[in-house]
């Protein structure tokens, strides 16, 4: 997911498989392990009540049942620029770039307009010019009852994604050295 921030759609679908492959990986514990002694109790109160409970986790569940029943998950782009370079444009082209100051005000815009190509040249390559992406959850029905909804909408897709499979992760890691212990 990370890597394809700066493309719209391929962003999107991969939120969609991350979202729905998280829950597959509960669904196919359930299915696989659910007649190990013992898995049933860890299942229902450990990983489905840290599921419901936990906000970020939540959010996501909620994104899955939004992907797979609804429609696509609402998301929406932030893009901060620190040096504006020049930009390649193959249309005309209009560009209004405003400054917002610490404040959160804007400080001032100017817009410029190109005809073409020969107008414009390329942008820096460099990695320092390039704009800084992160998406984030919009409200919306389905998650405005999460606790905490708020706060949590403060922090970037990817930001939460990874919270959250690194503690599935370690949970499930968490309950097979249990059993791994208890069988030897």
């Amino acid at each position: 997911m990370s890597e394809n921030q700066r493309n719209l759609s391929h962003f999107k679908y991969n939120l969609s498989a991350f979202v729905s492959a998280s829950f597959s990986i509960t669904q196919f514990l359930k299915t696989e392990l659910d007649s190990r002694s013992g898995f049933n109790e860890w299942y229902d109160n450990e990983l489905l009540p840290w599921i419901e409970n936990d906000g970020m986790m939540k959010l996501l569940w909620k994104a899955r049942r939004i992907t797979i029943h609804i429609q696509r998950i609402p998301t929406r782009v932030d893009l901060t620029l620190r040096e504006v370079g020049r930009l390649k444009t193959t249309e005309d082209t209009t560009i209004s770039i405003s400054e917002i100051n610490a404040d959160g005000s804007v400080g001032g815009t100017r817009t410029h307009h190109h005809h073409n190509q020969e107008d414009t040249a390329s942008a820096a390559a460099d990695e320092d010019n390039q704009p800084e992406i992160k998406w984030y959850f919009e409200k919306n029905d389905e998650i405005k009852n999460i606790p905490d909804i708020d706060s949590i909408l403060h922090e970037d897709i990817i930001t939460i994604c990874t919270s959250c499979f690194k503690e599935l992760t370690r949970r499930i890691s968490d309950y097979d050295q249990t059993l791994f212990e208890s069988n030897c």
